[in-house]
């Protein structure tokens, strides 16, 4: 069978060629994919919305030559709240930026991905400070990784240090208002 149904979080979306758009994607079964979306870049795409990072979608897609193939797009969250204050799209592309950098694609974390997940439920539902949710999300991150074992917090650097030795790529701490 050609056809995959798969539910995640976009990450990251692209420009590819003149009418596509290329869709990063963080599964919960297959880790980080890359999907293709035919004709995003036309005034009658038909999933308009649906496919901006920190949403939360159920996809279907067919395994084409080069590319999956987004074929049917719904959107489970959309945390609509997030879009409305600067600290919290910031913290919300933070976190997609520390999953970018440490993961690979196509290995399966489903411990991450609801972390993820729940981070950007957080951000969407509470009115949690900021800074916690940051350092709550830091110290789930560096356990679930094996990177840390103790209760203790790390300050933004170094956790950036952290981050860096791990994964190989810096990270920069979000600039809150």
């Amino acid at each position: 069978m050609k056809n995959e149904k798969v539910t995640g979080i976009i990450l990251s979306q692209k420009a590819l060629f003149e009418k596509d758009k290329r869709i990063e994607i963080f599964t919960k079964s297959e880790g980080k994919k890359t999907a293709l979306a035919k004709y995003a870049n036309t005034k009658s795409f038909r999933f308009s919305g649906k496919l901006e990072p920190t949403n939360h979608v159920e996809l279907i897609l067919y395994k084409g030559r080069s590319f999956d193939i987004i074929t049917q797009c719904t959107c489970l969250e959309h945390f609509s709240q997030i879009r409305n204050d600067f600290n919290k799209i910031a913290l919300a592309c933070y976190f997609i930026d520390i999953i970018r950098k440490t993961t690979a694609f196509n290995q399966a974390n489903p411990n991450l991905f609801y972390l993820l997940l729940e981070g950007l439920s957080t951000l969407h539902t509470t009115n949690t400070p900021i800074q916690s949710i940051k350092t709550q999300f830091q110290n789930h991150f560096l356990k679930l990784e094996g990177l840390h074992k103790t209760n203790t917090s790390h300050t933004d650097s170094q956790f950036e240090e952290i981050i860096h030795h791990y994964s190989g790529h810096p990270l920069k701490a979000p600039s809150f208002i």
